[in-house]
């Protein structure tokens, strides 16, 4: 997901495709036209034809640019069709796949982009009900929600009897102690989440790093142009750690502006992605012996790079800017906000199936 300033118009971006390609992209454009749902604009961005979410309707995206839906572009040797609602959806991707084997058809997919030379490689019917899956507003809300919510199935009465559990740890969180806390985690994971990815969205969520860092721990530190980049920890007191920066250099910096470094699968960092530039990446492995992360972008490409080039952009706001160790950890006692909001985005996940 992501995109640019568009830079020409659709016309003109279909104007100068050699003739035969025309009419194959015309094709597969109708199609996507045909079954979009309201509210997506169609623009040119990065030599595509891109169907996203304005920025009007949802700006706060992880790069600030538009949130992108379904792309289609024409490449040196084949055309492709990304569509953004199959990432990481195992269950609409298995649809497509039957689609393509009960139609006779040979699939090249990555991630969710499909490769083809004409629009009778692909089945058409069901392209359209890929494209016509997800509403503009539900499209947003799992962008806000992240990716766990897609792959979510749950009965009615299991619904029933987790938002039952959900609403008295809501209704019990005047304040956040320990044992609520517990029990938030308890109801996430009777849901299918593991504890320890609670845990750290809990921790992502309120800005701060589970413990201190131990001397020899790597973490994502806060260096002098803002982002936070992977760093090994030389010492640490109450208040302040000494690092010594993986891309070189030593710096002192407050605990609030630390930031774990796991490289789980699935978490995200910036790379600087040939011919993209900067951009948010998905951890699909990590080798902590050569220290290096294999990366997805998004789309159906794979990269290794050392920890050293891979960083975290700055928060949009930073929510314990500031404080000392013992504020943040006073300020996590009194979070009941925080806890509601990551409460609501897990019953939201829910309501959206």
């Amino acid at each position: 997901m992501g995109g640019t300033k568009p830079s020409t118009s659709v016309a003109t971006f279909l104007a100068q495709l050699p003739a035969d390609r025309r009419a194959e992209v015309e094709r597969v454009r109708d199609l996507v036209k045909q079954h979009l749902p309201a509210g997506y604009e169609e623009v040119v961005s990065k030599k595509m034809l891109v169907y996203q979410v304005p920025l009007k309707q949802y700006a706060e995206t992880y790069n600030g640019q538009p949130l992108w839906y379904v792309a289609l572009a024409s490449e040196k040797s084949y055309l492709s069709l990304h569509l953004m609602p199959i990432y990481q959806d195992s269950v609409q991707a298995q649809r497509l796949k039957d689609a393509f084997q009960a139609a006779g058809k040979k699939l090249n997919m990555g991630k969710a982009c499909i490769r083809f030379k004409t629009a009778d490689d692909l089945p058409l019917d069901a392209i359209g009900a890929v494209v016509a899956s997800t509403p503009l507003e539900r499209w947003v809300q799992i962008a806000l929600i992240g990716t766990p919510a897609l792959n979510m199935r749950l009965t009615d009465d299991e619904l029933r009897a987790v938002l039952a559990r959900a609403d008295t740890i809501q209704r019990s969180s005047s304040g956040v102690t320990d044992i609520e806390l517990e029990s938030f985690i308890q109801a996430a994971e009777e849901v299918g989440y593991t504890r320890k990815s609670v845990e750290l969205a809990l921790r992502e969520r309120l800005g701060v790093p589970a413990k201190p860092p131990a001397v020899g721990d790597l973490t994502f530190a806060k260096s002098a142009d803002d982002k936070f980049y992977v760093a090994q920890v030389l010492s640490s007191s109450d208040d302040v750690v000494r690092v010594r920066f993986m891309r070189g250099g030593e710096h002192t910096v407050p605990v609030t502006e630390l930031r774990p470094c796991s490289f789980l699968p699935g978490e995200r960092v910036v790379c600087q992605w040939p011919s993209w530039g900067p951009w948010t990446c998905t951890v699909v492995s990590y080798d902590a012996a050569a220290q290096r992360v294999k990366v997805s972008d998004g789309w159906s490409e794979t990269r290794e790079f050392p920890i050293s080039e891979v960083w975290l952009n700055r928060p949009k706001k930073a929510e314990f800017a500031g404080r000392t160790r013992t504020g943040v950890f006073i300020a996590l006692i009194g979070a009941g906000l925080g806890l509601g909001a990551v409460l609501g985005s897990i019953i939201t996940a829910l309501l959206l199936r």
